[in-house]
């Protein structure tokens, strides 16, 4: 399962963090992260938004 998964729909990025319980930031979800970021750049959203799948988010 991913550690997280993204869109890009009419220039709006979402990027969700789909870590439970409470989507601790560990390093394969850092890795992840720091690809899709990349791929997020290079696809120049207009906007982007990050939110957590999970109640809480560290």
């Amino acid at each position: 399962m991913p550690h997280l998964t993204y869109a890009i729909d009419d220039g709006l990025a979402t990027l969700v963090l789909n870590n439970p319980q409470q989507n601790r930031t560990d390093s394969p979800t850092a890795t992840e992260l720091a690809e899709t970021l990349e791929k997020l750049a290079a696809a120049a959203p207009v906007l982007s938004s990050c939110t957590p799948k999970a109640p809480n988010f560290s």
